[in-house]
């Protein structure tokens, strides 16, 4: 065979490339047409003297594949520069005490009051909410939520958590303040 057809044809089924010749090529080629004759292919991705034989994405799942987003490390953001304008802007945006923000350098403000407040009734329609939670607020539900998924969690590699939900990616409680925000 010629080796633009070998190599179209490794492309074609997983087989790695580089670093192979024509006869190299070819004898790999032998081997995946047997077991893939024998019906032998599965075994032949995951043994260890043939793994490096397929490319990574014709290889055997991983679960480290399955992770989606946190399969990548998180990126350092540049810490953010501070002007001697910025907490007086910031002072008449959240109406925040610039008196207190001098003293402490630092501000705490209360921007979830409102989950405290609303209840679950006024952001679903009422024939969607059973009675026994109409008078549920939402901070009640995405308090029973995270519960629920803290209790679900289970340690890795014996190691705690540290509160930060792997299997929770998006919540009842972040869709009822979303729905509160907007009004529904």
């Amino acid at each position: 065979m010629y080796w633009r057809h070998l190599v179209a044809l490794a492309g074609a089924v997983g087989v790695r490339v580089t670093r192979c010749d024509a006869r190299r090529l070819q004898v790999l080629l032998q081997i995946y047409a047997t077991t893939v004759r024998d019906g032998a292919i599965g075994s032949l991705k995951t043994a260890d003297t043939s793994i490096e034989m397929f490319r990574k994405s014709y290889g055997p799942a991983h679960r480290s594949d399955s992770l989606g987003p946190y399969r990548y490390k998180s990126q350092p953001l540049a810490a953010i520069q501070s002007t001697p304008e910025y907490p007086l802007k910031l002072c008449s945006e959240l109406d925040i005490d610039a008196y207190q923000w001098k003293k402490q350098d630092s501000v705490v403000t209360d921007c979830f009051h409102w989950l405290m407040t609303i209840k679950v009734a006024d952001v679903v329609p009422e024939r969607e909410i059973s009675e026994s939670d109409a008078d549920l607020i939402i901070m009640d539900i995405a308090r029973t939520e995270y519960n629920l998924y803290d209790y679900r969690l289970h340690e890795i590699n014996e190691n705690p958590n540290y509160g930060w939900l792997r299997n929770m990616f998006y919540s009842i409680g972040q869709q009822l303040m979303r729905l509160g925000v907007s009004g529904a």
